[in-house]
């Protein structure tokens, strides 16, 4: 187990107070791409948007409070289940399909992403589904001067897809501490009702960043080719579907794979 992610990470006992809803159509794309194989579904995490996907579902969750305060509670065909998606044995060849969102983004680039999509690959029936949204790092990193320029000038819609961006660029393709996001950007903007000035957003939805003060969290950020080739290691045909019409879609795509018979 990492010590900057998962289950050891002290971050993830609070970040249930940072969760936004995603936008409406995104759970819609990632029905269609798993239809027909709907049947027993596992959820990397404890999306909301995502917990009626499927006759039955298993949500796994490696923090107790995300299960406590975002999870929408178990019902009929639906429960989460306390594991790590690097570790968890819940059956062999037992699910339909599996989906998360931004999951892959919370494991240590490489070796973690290795290691969970080889466990959801041995829960997956043969020919079973891979459907995750992805935050991916463009070919051509941005830079946090020309983030910070867009954002003044009222060219970025949210307080969250700059943080988004932020993290992204310092990442490059790999790893970054939540710590150094809150830096850059307290770097990009020392003074915070200026920002708040000049792009609507509350303070108090500008503090968020600070969230991140102290934390022990780690994001990781890859390009397409390089996840598209390691996801190729277990799954066959991965590739990269529309996960909808919100700001900045394109950054966020689906993967889609099958498990290999």
């Amino acid at each position: 187990m990492a010590t900057t992610t998962g289950a050891s990470g002290e971050g993830w006992r609070d970040y249930h107070r940072r969760v936004r809803p995603l936008p409406a159509d995104i759970a819609a794309h990632v029905a269609a791409q798993i239809e027909g194989h709907d049947a027993r579904v596992l959820l990397l995490g404890v999306t909301r948007s995502y917990a009626e996907l499927g006759a039955e579902l298993t949500a796994v969750d490696w923090c107790p409070e995300q299960i406590a305060n975002v999870w929408i509670g178990d019902g009929p065909g639906r429960t989460a289940v306390l594991a790590d998606w690097r570790e968890m044995d819940l059956g062999p060849e037992r699910f339909t399909a599996a989906l998360g969102d931004g999951s892959f983004s919370t494991l240590a680039w490489p070796e973690d992403y290795r290691r969970a999509l080889a466990r959801v690959a041995a829960a997956l029936v043969p020919g079973g589904m891979l459907a995750v949204r992805c935050f991916m790092a463009p070919d051509e990193p941005e830079t946090i001067e020309r983030i910070a320029g867009e954002v003044r000038a009222g060219r970025v819609e949210s307080f969250y897809s700059a943080r988004w961006r932020i993290a992204i660029a310092l990442a490059g393709s790999g790893n970054v501490a939540v710590t150094a996001i809150r830096d850059a950007f307290d770097s990009a903007f020392p003074d915070r009702m200026a920002l708040a000035a000049a792009t609507g957003w509350s303070a108090n939805t500008i503090a968020e960043i600070d969230a991140y003060r102290g934390s022990d969290l780690v994001y990781s950020f890859v390009t397409r080719s390089e996840l598209v080739a390691l996801v190729s290691e277990v799954f066959d045909n991965p590739r990269f579907v529309s996960s909808g019409v919100y700001p900045r879609a394109e950054h966020y795509p689906l993967i889609v794979a099958e498990r290999r018979p």
